[in-house]
């Protein structure tokens, strides 16, 4: 009998390894996400209807180019603007027209690089307002480590902002640069709320290439406002998400529906974040404010742009909704103290990165040590300075905004799970 027993349950234990093998092959062919709903687009039709008065003829009587314009904050801020009546909207990227978000009707999209001024000049031809949407996150995203990637996450970062800063000057027809740029530039690290625009830049202590990056190409972009014949400003989003989303969510999704979600770091900590609209909105709003003859009071500034209210990210909150959906029950049963969670990811960023260079494994790590800080500390950062200049107040707030990302992400996974 005892034999038996064990014989069963070796065989559901096999069963078990083989299900979730099967499980996570299945996840991973999810490639796209689902489309948005139509009950989503009637309440954004319905919600450009209401903030028309607010943007005047800003939109309307300009012409756009976003490079970077195909992946998820870029394709947002272009179906807006050709929703809002813009007259003209132009994407440049590497791949031209995107693979894995839907063209938007009536954008036209051309094939270029930061890193060929020739192909900026082209696209920038008769652009009145040019939103630099591009960055390279590093491979890991947000990684210390590597040389290699180190020169390459600076000369497309760094490089292409001086790039870019160059073309709009010899196209003579552009007024205004939005250069999404990132809280990261001024987190430090520790627990800190509500932290200025005018907050010095990390500089000194940023860890990761990326973040080193960003602060060096902002400060180009705020510096060069009005010396080379146009306006500049510089929005810095905070953990960008909302339906679609396909850097973070996946990971997320993935792991817990593998491996389940019982563990946490903290249930005091609190963040912010920016629904991906909102920060098209923002965007909308610098367009307006130079329309109002009022440019003066926000050219050469940077402006923190959130969802204005806080989450408890270590506890997994901003991804209940997500995963309740998809049958994964949130448990904080076992607590991983922040400490230990940041000391983890900076060790096993470090192993891993030396077994990618050696040529062994290229595996990434599930967190990065500057991505396990932003985890699990207390920031928030202040959208005071957007609301003065640009008349910013956020349209959506985040229990609105994770539930209508959970809806899209349940709809993206379904298919998966139901085979």
């Amino acid at each position: 009998m005892l034999a038996f027993c064990q014989v069963v349950l070796a065989a559901l234990g096999l069963y078990s390894i083989f299900s979730t093998i099967m499980l996570g092959i299945r996840l991973g062919k999810v490639e796209k996400p689902a489309p948005l709903s139509p009950q989503y687009v009637e309440r954004l039709q319905g919600l450009r209807s209401r903030t028309s008065n607010k943007l005047g003829t800003a939109l309307t009587s300009r012409r756009f180019l976003i490079i970077g314009g195909t992946g998820f904050t870029g394709t947002v801020i272009a179906d807006d603007l050709v929703a809002r009546g813009a007259q003209h909207v132009r994407v440049m990227s590497r791949i031209g027209r995107p693979t894995i978000y839907s063209p938007v009707p009536s954008v036209e999209y051309v094939k270029g690089s930061m890193g060929n001024i020739s192909s900026l000049h082209e696209a920038m031809k008769d652009v009145n307002v040019v939103i630099h949407a591009a960055a390279y996150y590093g491979s890991p995203s947000h990684g210390q480590f590597g040389s290699e990637d180190k020169l390459k996450t600076w000369d497309i970062n760094v490089g292409g902002m001086e790039r870019i800063l160059a073309a709009c000057e010899a196209t003579r027809s552009v007024e205004l640069l939005i250069y999404i740029s990132s809280t990261n530039v001024i987190f430090d690290y520790t627990h800190r709320e509500n932290v200025r625009d005018s907050s010095p830049y990390v500089t000194d202590i940023a860890k990761d290439h990326y973040t080193k990056a960003k602060i060096a190409a902002e400060d180009l972009c705020l510096k060069a406002d009005g010396k080379r014949g146009f306006r500049t400003v510089a929005l810095r989003p905070v953990g960008i998400y909302g339906p679609q989303e396909n850097l973070f969510m996946p990971k997320i999704v993935k792991t817990s529906l593998v491996f389940g979600c019982w563990y946490y770091m903290s249930l005091e900590q609190r963040s912010d974040w920016v629904y991906v609209y909102n920060l098209a909105w923002a965007n909308n709003l610098v367009v307006a404010k130079l329309e109002s003859n009022s440019g003066s009071s926000f050219g050469g500034k940077a402006y923190s742009i959130t969802d204005g209210d806080l989450v408890n990210t270590a506890g997994w909150e901003p991804f209940v909704p997500s995963l309740q959906r998809l049958g994964v029950k949130v448990k904080h049963i076992v607590k991983i103290p922040p400490k230990f969670l940041i000391a983890f990811s900076s060790y096993s960023e470090l192993f891993l990165h030396h077994l990618r260079d050696s040529g062994v494994v290229d595996i990434k790590p599930f967190l990065t040590e500057a991505e396990a800080y932003r985890a699990t500390r207390n920031h928030s950062f202040s959208i005071e300075r957007a609301y003065e200049d640009l008349g910013y107040t956020p349209l959506f707030n985040s229990k609105e905004g994770f539930d209508i990302m959970a809806e899209e992400v349940s709809r993206r996974y379904a298919p998966a799970l139901s085979n």
